[in-house]
């Protein structure tokens, strides 16, 4: 005598329907990374140093000496991060150059603003995230170097003082990188010039 359980209509159908709904958290429906997402990789090399070229627009928003127009800005930056953990401090270093238009006796001269900056840099890194947010700090010295305008006056715009910024980096590669940032200057000098620059940056790890 043998005994035969019954088979309820369409068990096999909802067993297989669940199996396959089964997917690891954070991937698509095709079992892939979603897309700011990737498969971890633990045996990757690590890289510490990185190196970023930036396009930005830079508006002056104080300024009690002379009148200049905002601009356009390059900047190179590089950095040394000091460890491989999810928070990783880092040291940067970088220059920048920036042109503005400015009236003058003369007509419209340019007056052009380069900057150096040192300081330091705290991202967020997730193996299994694209996106790597960041905040930056430090100090950082503006030399300029203008036209006569006329009548012998030459504008000068030397100075130093403190920034502050935040950014994100996106993966786009297995060492690139690229995503928007945000940077605040502020002069400690006597003309307490204010500058804000937004941009985007690309940046290679090594």
């Amino acid at each position: 005598m043998s005994l035969r359980l019954p088979v309820l209509p369409g068990v096999p159908v909802l067993v297989a329907l669940v199996l396959g709904s089964c997917q690891v958290v954070g991937q698509d429906g095709r079992g892939r990374p979603t897309a700011w997402e990737e498969e971890p990789t633990p045996t990757a090399p690590w890289s510490s140093e990185w190196l970023s070229v930036s396009l930005a627009l830079i508006e002056r928003q104080a300024n009690e000496t002379v009148d200049l127009d905002d601009s356009y800005a390059w900047s190179i930056d590089g950095g040394l991060e000091f460890t491989d953990f999810l928070l990783r401090p880092s040291l940067e270093l970088g220059a920048g150059w920036s042109p503005h238009d400015l009236a003058g006796g003369a007509g419209t001269e340019e007056l052009d603003l380069y900057r150096v900056l040192l300081g330091g840099r705290l991202s967020w890194r997730s193996p299994r995230m694209r996106l790597a947010p960041y905040v930056r700090g430090g100090i950082f010295t503006r030399i300029s170097e203008g036209k006569d305008l006329g009548g012998g006056s030459v504008v000068d715009q030397d100075g130093s003082g403190t920034y502050v910024g935040a950014g994100i980096d996106i993966r786009t590669s297995a060492g690139g990188r690229a995503g928007p940032f945000v940077l605040f200057f502020e002069g400690d000098d006597e003309d307490r010039l204010e500058e804000l620059m937004i941009g985007l940056s690309f940046s290679a790890t090594f």
